[in-house]
This record gives C-alpha cells, sequence and structure tokens, in this order.
C-alpha cells in the first residue's frame, strides 16, 4: 500500500507544479540578490528615484518607486501602479513598505493572503535597485 500510495504522489508531483504559472523574470531577480547576498562588499546604490516592476501579480502589473538618497539607504518606495484587489494588496502594500524600509533590502517574507501580490512587489524593487545599481 506505501508503494502504490508513494507512486501515486509521485506521478501527481508534475501535475500538481504545473498548476502555478512560470514567472520568466524570477531567475534574474534571484540570481540579482545572490549577488548582494554572496558579495562581501555592500551593494552600492546611486542616489535618485528608479521605477520598477514585475508582472507577476495576481492581477498583473505591479510598479514601484523606489527613492534611494545615499549609497546605501532606501528612504521610501511609493506604489506607481498595481491593479491588485485593495482588500488584499493595501495591507500587503502596508506591511511590506515598511518591511523593506526597516531591512534595507526586498528580502523579507510575503505578507499571508497576498503571496502573489507580496511576490509582485518584491520583485520590482529588486527591479529598481538593479537599477540604482546598474547606474553606477
Amino acid at each position: 500500500m506505501k508503494k502504490i500510495l508513494t507512486l501515486c504522489l509521485l506521478l501527481a508531483l508534475p501535475v500538481l507544479s504545473s498548476c502555478v504559472p512560470p514567472h520568466e523574470d524570477d531567475w534574474a531577480l534571484h540570481w540579482f540578490a545572490t549577488q548582494i547576498q554572496d558579495s562581501s562588499e555592500p551593494l552600492v546604490l546611486t542616489p535618485g528615484v528608479f521605477t520598477g516592476i514585475d508582472s507577476g501579480g495576481l492581477q498583473g502589473d505591479v510598479s514601484v518607486a523606489v527613492t534611494i538618497i545615499s549609497a546605501v539607504v532606501i528612504t521610501s518606495i511609493d506604489i506607481v501602479y498595481s491593479n491588485e484587489t485593495p482588500r488584499f494588496a493595501d495591507p500587503a502594500f502596508e506591511y511590506l513598505i515598511p518591511s523593506v524600509l526597516s531591512s534595507q533590502s526586498a528580502d523579507v517574507d510575503a505578507y499571508s493572503s497576498a503571496t502573489w501580490t507580496s511576490r509582485a512587489f518584491l520583485n520590482a524593487v529588486w527591479d529598481a535597485l538593479a537599477q540604482s545599481a546598474a547606474d553606477d
């Protein structure tokens, strides 16, 4: 019986994993995050306002404006555009923005009950940080 159950689970795994749509840009953003985490040098950001966007929200794009005042200080994050459902997205943004600002990184936990929105928001922040780092 255990063998049959194990076999059924193994056969169902590819089907279950295909239920989640792939996000083609995640590899680049995760690579960028890994480079930051693996580096012994702090990430040097160019001061300015940088707009990041990610299309992985449940309802489409999430766009943010990240303000950086010095080489290592993120001072504000504003939502430029989001078509996410406000009753789920607003509490998520209210949690995520202070989390990113206090940690000075987009490497924070997602907001429960708004996972796709959280993921899109955090990827948009990574996108803005990548643009700032690329402007050296």
